[in-house]
């Protein structure tokens, strides 16, 4: 994206609908769905998808890498 589409414009990478979900399969919700929370109650990231956030660091790692490409990071909330 930073290389081909940063020179059009774009500027943001959002992580969409469902990446707390690690059983995800489509955009549809999944009442039984077990997802992990922090001590304060916030989502955290699915770590079989998203293997650089483990140990609980959330999306750290990629935003700082998104980031680092002059781009700008964020995620879908609920």
């Amino acid at each position: 994206m930073a290389e081909k589409l940063k020179p059009h414009g774009w500027q943001y990478v959002l992580v969409d609908i469902q990446w707390y979900e690690p059983a995800a399969k489509s955009f549809d919700y999944r009442k039984d769905a077990v997802l992990t929370m922090d001590e304060f109650g916030r989502l955290l990231p699915a770590t079989n998808r998203f293997p650089s956030a483990v140990n609980g660091v959330g999306f750290q790692a990629l935003a700082d890498y998104v980031h680092s490409r002059g781009l700008k990071f964020g995620i879908h909330l609920i």
